[in-house]
């Protein structure tokens, strides 16, 4: 008989403490095994993974390091090199502390940071189609680059 010993173990979800420590072993481990140079994460990504709440658990975040892993080219995971439901999770746990004005400003300057920075990809920098294309005055949609730090060179 194997059940002898019971071990109840939280979710990983509720100790978010392992998760910088698991990430670090699953990066060496991975490391070794797909002969990579991958030898840290940044603040941003792992951020992000503490605030998933990883319904798989610790077999999730392992399949998703060495699924990351593969793919890697230089030393560091970033933000972009994670899961998109990862990627663009929200902060959802401390919000609620939060005034609603705070929380929907934050949410509003994202949403139009992200839309004019697509539409200026699209347009590949042209800032005039990009403005025609948002049905906005060339002058205010400059006003708004201006104010979120974008420059249409980025995207030429």
């Amino acid at each position: 008989r194997l059940n002898v010993i019971s071990l109840q173990i939280p979710p990983l979800r509720e100790r978010l403490h392992d998760i910088p420590l698991l990430v670090n072993y699953f990066i060496r481990e991975f490391d070794m095994r797909l002969n990579k140079r991958v030898t840290r994460i940044t603040e941003e990504a792992l951020g992000k993974m503490m605030n998933y709440s990883w319904p798989g658990n610790v077999r999730e975040l392992r399949n998703i390091l060495e699924k990351t892993m593969n793919f890697k080219e230089d030393e560091t995971i970033t933000l972009k090199d994670l899961p998109e439901d990862i990627k663009y999770l929200k902060d959802n746990k401390h919000s609620f502390n939060r005034p609603f004005k705070e929380i929907k400003k934050e949410a509003v300057t994202h949403l139009s940071k992200d839309y004019i920075r697509g539409l200026l990809s699209i347009h590949k920098g042209n800032v005039s189609k990009a403005a025609l294309k948002a049905q906005m005055d060339r002058g205010n949609f400059r006003k708004l680059m201006k104010r979120f730090n974008i420059s249409a060179k980025e995207f030429r």
